[in-house]
């Protein structure tokens, strides 16, 4: 009977850390962040840097989102946080972002305090990698 216990107890403690592991994410990646560098993608003769108040936004609160450009937002809707850990270009992502936009290439992030790193499927397949800083 203790076993059964004990192995109840295990179970309850990991989905209780799984669960905020998925929240402290998701409360990390609520708010307004800046795109500051891109990497990959098909960008010829432009600079991968991006400087403070360059207007490219992503916003994130709860489930919503926004893409901002100069003030005027370009898309927004919904989308769903999976625990998905992949490699991509040598960055480890621990979660897939699924948008109700359907994109070509699948999104994968990983997000601090203040930096947010987005990857937009693999750069051997002409995707890229975003950086953006917490505003």
């Amino acid at each position: 009977m203790k076993i059964h216990l004990k192995s109840a107890l295990f179970i309850l403690m990991l989905a209780f850390i799984s669960c905020d592991k998925d929240k402290r994410f998701e409360n990390n990646l609520d708010g307004k962040w800046e795109l500051r560098h891109v990497k990959g993608g098909q960008r010829l003769n432009v600079s991968p840097d991006y400087p403070p108040g360059n207007g490219s936004i992503l916003k994130f609160e709860g489930n919503t989102f926004q893409t901002i450009n100069n003030g005027s937002v370009v898309s927004s809707g919904t989308f769903v946080i999976i625990e998905d850990g992949s490699d991509i270009d040598g960055i480890k992502f621990p979660y897939k972002l699924d948008f109700d936009v359907k994109t070509q290439l699948d999104v994968y992030a990983k997000a601090s305090a203040k930096k947010l790193i987005i990857a937009n499927g693999s750069m051997a397949v002409d995707g890229s990698t975003e950086t953006y800083e917490k505003l």
